[in-house]
């Protein structure tokens, strides 16, 4: 089951990399049916496409859900910090990001603390619907690199890998380098090994990206 669910994200990921490429080949392709003038104002649109990288941070608001029965859990406040690249075009982006992240929910009461951490790596693929802001949505997965419930240790537990969708909205600052988002993280795969018990990480991120 690890094995289709690390599959289906890498294909995700794969497919929406060559539908962006077969979209910008596209373009090309019917530009060059067009005047003079039009194709080497898109050849210089196409020169504008750098990609940029940077740092990012900011703040997770974490939680879990379970199928099986209900945790009474509350978000538990936690981070991420990393750095990413982007390849920008006229109405769309690509984003990668890789980060260091801590996750995790308050359950019964908030009576215990689930802290996990992880390194989690996103593809997210961005289209601008009014300048600046942009429609975000990508897979992201996560690699368990530390878990303690209620302070003890039980890592051992878990799955190593966590994977999911991303989905929000993200704006550039004009006249600056900073971006913001806000995004929303639906996880599909259980935290727990033992397949009878169901628990699977969603967060909330705001944060802040930096391009050199």
């Amino acid at each position: 089951m690890k094995l289709k669910m690390i599959i289906a994200f890498l294909l995700f990921g794969f497919i929406t990399n060559a539908q962006v490429r077969n979209y910008v080949k596209s373009g090309s392709k019917i530009n060059q049916t067009k005047s003079p003038e039009k194709k080497s104002k898109k050849s210089n649109q196409n020169a504008d496409s750098p990609l940029n990288f940077g740092i990012l941070a900011g703040v997770n608001l974490s939680n879990e859900k379970s199928s099986d029965f209900d945790l009474d859990s509350k978000s538990r406040t936690g981070f991420y910090v990393g750095g990413f690249m982007e390849r920008t075009w006229e109405k769309y982006a690509i984003e990668v990001d890789l980060k260091y992240a801590t996750m995790g929910a308050k359950l019964f009461e908030d009576q215990l603390l689930d802290d996990l951490t992880y390194i989690q790596l996103a593809s997210i693929f961005k289209i601008k619907i009014i300048d600046p802001l942009c429609i975000d949505v990508g897979p992201q997965l996560g690699y368990l690199l530390s878990a303690k419930f209620d302070g003890e240790d039980y890592i051992d537990d878990l799955n190593k890998l966590d994977g999911g969708i991303l989905a929000g909205l993200s704006a550039d600052i004009p006249g600056s380098k900073i971006s913001i988002n806000a995004r929303y993280y639906f996880g599909l795969i259980s935290n727990y090994k033992d397949s009878d018990f169901d628990k699977k990480n969603n967060a909330i991120s705001i944060g802040l990206n930096y391009s050199f």
